[in-house]
Formats: structure tokens, sequence, C-alpha cells
């Protein structure tokens, strides 16, 4: 009598081996740190000039622009709600933006979506 073969598929002529998420964990972190510095080179906040202030997405659009008025003048919102565009007063800190709610400052030229299309008079 013959007894039953177990067939394992790692040992099947044309099964392809597994990779290891070890194998693939470099060039995932090679790519994700690429990006950073590149958004990071293009989206870094200029020392002069307008900057878009990103508030929570959960906040309103008055909400989020009266926490940036507390940093500069509003000029503009982005293409969200959140984003909002202002002309900092004096010598506004990045900090000072950070305290007022905001959870990134960039600059609003690199922003597709920040170029102040809508315009407001304040």
């Amino acid at each position: 009598m013959m007894q039953p073969v177990m067939l394992d598929s790692r040992n099947a002529p044309n099964a392809r081996p597994r990779r290891k998420v070890a194998d693939l964990l470099l060039p995932v972190l090679l790519a994700v740190g690429s990006l950073v510095v590149i958004l990071g080179i293009h989206l870094s906040p200029p020392d002069q000039g307008p900057l878009a202030l990103v508030f929570p997405p959960w906040w309103d659009g008055q909400h989020a622009r009266q926490a940036a008025g507390s940093v500069g003048r509003v000029i503009g919102t982005g293409a969200v709600a959140s984003i909002v565009i202002i002309e900092p007063r004096g010598n506004m800190a990045r900090g000072d933006a950070i305290k007022s709610g905001a959870i990134l400052v960039l600059n609003p030229q690199a922003m597709t979506g920040c170029h102040a299309s809508r315009q407001m008079e304040m």
C-alpha cells in the first residue's frame, strides 16, 4: 500500500519564493525618505512673504481664519477651508503659527492648492 504524499507549495518546481518584510524594508524607507526630502525643500516656508498655515481638517474655515488672524493678515485660503494664507506680522516665528493651532507652516507658492485663488478682504 502506498503512503499518502504531502505536497508542500514551497518545494514545488515553479513556486515563487516569498519575500520577507526585511527585503522590502530598505527600498520602502529609501522611497519615503526621498519624498520627505523633496517635499521639505519645495514646501519649506520662505523667509519673507506669504505663508500657508495648515490647520486640522476638522476645523471649519471661520475657526482657521480666526486662528491665522492672530499671527498675521489673512490674504486668502487654500483649496480647503483649513488652509489659510497669511502675510505675517513683523518677525513672526514659525512657533507662533504652531501655537495658534497650525499643524504645518508651508510655502504657498509650492502648493498647487494654495495659490490664493480665493482672495479675501480683511
